[in-house]
């Protein structure tokens, strides 16, 4: 039950890390949903203000839930929060497959689409599914309220930075930046 609690709170956390880092650089957010050539133009506001606002949410709202012992709001969280990680890998895969090259959306440095942005969305549907199905029925004790945090919030950042970490920058060797993919 513990492991399900830290992929709950890792899969919640990166969520609401993500949407805050959107909401913090909602121009930047926009450039990049513009880069990727799929969306129309009047669209890309709505889709750059309302993605991050439903990964917050989400985000809060789930890990808020985890915290207090209110699994019959964690546990709808949790399907959501697959759903949109699963529509999200998704739409990696297709974009990484007809855009090559296009930026993910999945963080602040515009890093490309790649094998491993779909697979570390797909980490996420793994573990907000897992979450999803094995959560117990009971909030937590203070000491494991703890140790799933202490768990989980290293566990969010590492996921939440992955694509810039498998982005090699070339500025030494002449600009651009190489794939790792």
């Amino acid at each position: 039950m513990w492991l399900a609690h830290v992929a709950a709170v890792a899969s919640l956390l990166t969520l609401l890390i993500a949407g805050l880092a959107h909401l913090a650089d909602l121009g930047g957010f926009a450039r990049q949903l513009r880069d990727q050539g799929v969306w129309w133009d009047p669209v890309v506001p709505v889709v750059a203000i309302g993605v991050p606002i439903a990964e917050v949410a989400l985000g809060a709202t789930g890990t808020g839930a985890l915290l207090a012992g209110a699994v019959a709001v964690l546990r709808p969280t949790l399907l959501f929060a697959t759903a949109l990680f699963g529509a999200y890998a998704a739409f990696l895969m297709w974009l990484r497959h007809y855009r090559r090259g296009a930026p993910c959306g999945c963080s602040t440095g515009g890093v490309p689409a790649t094998a491993w942005t779909v697979v570390r969305a797909d980490v996420f549907v793994a573990m907000s599914a897992f979450a999803y199905f094995a959560v117990g029925p009971a909030g937590l004790p203070a000491v494991e309220t703890i140790s799933t945090v202490a768990a989980a919030l290293p566990l969010a950042l590492l996921l939440w930075l992955l694509p810039e970490a498998l982005v090699i920058p070339r500025d030494r060797f002449g600009g651009g930046m190489v794939n790792t993919s």
